[in-house]
């Protein structure tokens, strides 16, 4: 929604926006997180469906990437064998928690020194973004675009994801990260789909940590948690993967989404 990407919301988008949901029969929206939020604006709760997106698990498949391709990437990316490789994959804008996550890091390299952060995108703030690569040493910036092989490999080196939305409806790379067997530290509080899609610590079956990425203190303390026990980290991967292959299919996402149009169409008749 407008009112949740900028602190200064297009007042004509946001007027667009109530009014489609107003004239809607029914409202499709990918979390119970958004849910919330088109309540919170006023739609009623009887005529909102939550259908989550899918990831192909297939292709994004930890068992595609092999030890000669990763090694090319490591040296490519110019990290050490030993390094610890923490990713962030998405836009590089405020609402993603860029500032917070870079103003983070020295926290977690007190405790894990062999840490770089390699961060994946394209957004506003990458001059900001480059000359803050350019003063930490730990952080190595990519920029450049990435085809989805690219992309797969990417998620492949990580030893842990960290995704520090302020404003996420959904979060469809904490999904690619999850098919990957990848743990993550995602944005939780607020509007944040991230918090469904990874369950943390105190789940039967955690795939990573929840935090509040307003604060740098507490992505720190995030990522230095996930870190502290390489075993279970990678059991919370291994997590991550099953949930992706139980609830993150498009199969299912399909069928949700058709059992959601013939509610609305039986109404109809």
């Amino acid at each position: 929604l407008e009112i949740g990407r900028t602190d200064a919301p297009n007042p004509q988008l946001v007027a667009l926006e109530k009014k489609g949901a107003e004239v809607a029969d029914m409202v499709i929206t990918v979390s119970e997180a958004m849910k919330r939020q088109l309540v919170g604006m006023g739609v009623a709760a009887e005529k909102i469906r939550v259908c989550y997106h899918g990831v192909d698990t297939v292709f994004f498949n930890p068992d595609r990437a092999d030890a000669r391709r990763l090694a090319d990437l490591r040296s490519r990316y110019g990290f050490a064998e030993d390094d610890i490789v923490v990713l962030f994959m998405g836009r590089l804008e405020p609402v993603k928690g860029v500032v917070q996550l870079f103003s983070a890091i020295a926290q977690v390299q007190a405790k894990h020194p062999r840490v770089k952060l390699l961060a994946v995108g394209k957004g506003s703030l990458e001059s900001w973004a480059a000359s803050e690569a350019k003063r930490l040493s730990c952080i190595r910036l990519v920029t450049d675009f990435l085809d989805a092989e690219e992309k797969m490999l990417t998620y492949a080196l990580a030893d842990l994801c960290v995704f520090p939305s302020i404003y996420e409806p959904f979060g469809i790379v904490a999904l690619e990260a999850a098919a990957m067997g990848k743990a993550a530290v995602v944005g939780a509080a607020g509007t944040s789909g991230l918090a469904e899609i990874v369950k943390n610590p105190a789940a039967e079956r955690p795939t990573g940590v929840h935090v509040n990425a307003r604060d740098p203190g507490d992505i720190a303390w995030g990522i230095n948690f996930a870190l502290e026990d390489g075993e279970r980290l990678k059991s919370w991967g291994k997590n991550a993967r099953a949930r992706a292959l139980e609830e993150f299919t498009w199969q299912k996402a399909a069928e949700r989404t058709l059992e959601i149009y013939q509610e609305v169409s039986s109404q109809k008749k």
